[in-house]
């Protein structure tokens, strides 16, 4: 069975310095990721959303 016949949705969560140029913002931001990403920065905050969507 397809994992789309499963209610289910997508999120992404993008953390930006507050220093961060206005045009680096929005969709923008994306451009980034190759230099400021944080890998187990990134399994912490999605293995506590996980957790919070699922006590909801």
């Amino acid at each position: 069975m397809s994992a789309y016949a499963f209610p289910h949705f997508h999120v992404l969560l993008a953390a930006r310095a507050p220093d961060l140029a206005p045009e680096l913002r929005g969709p923008a931001i994306l451009a980034l990721r190759a230099d400021r990403r944080d890998l187990g920065a990134s399994l912490i905050v999605a293995s506590e959303v996980r957790a919070a969507l699922g006590a909801a």
